[in-house]
């Protein structure tokens, strides 16, 4: 079926020729590449467009990373004035593609008018928009990131662990159309007689392509724990590298920021056995492969008073 030049989904207009669009009958300036990606989609309604072509049509063939492509398509469904928990026409398929999809208009509606001319589009220019219910601006359906649910060891150096790196263990389920992550760590120290265990729970939202995980320690003391975690390369596709920052229980709960890296458990695996293969490891531990020792590298920052204030 042929495209019309002229499209109308809910409350905005495109039209493909001129590259005019218009939203809650007025005319707005989209960003290029924004432009670029919704006329690609609207051309191909209904099939789900491949990263391949769209980095070719859209990008020109440059290289392009899950990530910019998601927050692109981010991008894009606020310009349309998209809201989470709402319809949207634009479907994100984590590992396929997009899809744009018209769920139709009123026919009360009165349509907008279109400019003549480019010229009379308003300056470009950046757009706020307030968080939506106890969520965030931009953040993905859990059906985006669905396939990254599962169990995980969390790599990463600490001022608690001096001389080792941490091995924990992180699980991500789907609880109430959310994604919750309960994570359990431990350590005993033989020198000092010190037996560390603590449990975290928390949530993630994916934003711009990117897991931002909140948790918090399920005993005393309460200490946050925050991390940004890249979404898997597609060499390997087992292992997510991010940030961390959390508190140090050694130190007075000072803070720190270390590298961290997550990696998904082997299939044969339970969340037992998984806690029994994690702790301090050394740091020439067999159990690390290089890849990920290099990743979490060999320190952190730390943010230490002796006098435990400034």
């Amino acid at each position: 079926m042929p495209v019309p030049e002229i499209v109308r989904e809910g409350n905005w207009v495109l039209d493909l020729q001129s590259g005019a669009f218009v939203r809650g009958g007025r005319a707005e300036r989209l960003q290029p590449g924004v432009l670029r990606l919704l006329a690609h989609l609207v051309r191909h309604e209904g099939r789900t467009v491949g990263k391949e072509e769209l980095v070719e049509e859209v990008w020109d063939g440059r290289a392009v990373s899950d990530a910019a492509l998601y927050s692109r398509v981010s991008t894009l469904r606020r310009a349309l004035g998209e809201q989470r928990g709402e319809a949207s026409c634009i479907e994100w398929e984590y590992g396929r593609g997009v899809r744009f999809q018209r769920q139709g208009v009123s026919e009360d509606d009165a349509p907008p008018q279109l400019p003549s001319t480019l010229d009379q589009l308003p300056p470009q220019g950046p757009t706020l928009a307030a968080p939506v219910g106890k969520s965030f601006v931009g953040t993905a359906p859990v059906s985006a990131f669905r396939s990254l649910l599962g169990i995980y060891f969390s790599y990463y150096r600490t001022p608690s662990w001096p001389e080792a790196i941490k091995c924990g263990v992180s699980v991500l389920t789907e609880e109430a159309d959310r994604v919750a992550v309960r994570t359990a760590e431990w350590g005993v120290d033989k020198v000092l007689g010190v037996r560390q265990r603590a449990r975290y729970r928390g949530f993630v939202e994916m934003v711009d392509g990117r897991l931002h995980v909140m948790e918090q320690n399920m005993r005393e003391p309460r200490a946050i724990c925050l991390l940004t975690l890249d979404t898997p390369h597609p060499f390997r596709p087992d292992i997510m590298n991010g940030l961390m920052m959390g508190s140090s229980w050694r130190m007075g709960g000072a803070p720190y920021a270390t590298r961290v890296v997550w990696r998904r458990v082997p299939k044969q695996m339970t969340i037992r056995d998984a806690l029994l293969a994690s702790g301090p490891y050394p740091e020439n531990d067999d159990r690390i492969e290089p890849a990920i020792r290099d990743a979490v590298g060999r320190d952190c920052l730390t943010f230490h008073h002796p006098g435990g204030s400034l």
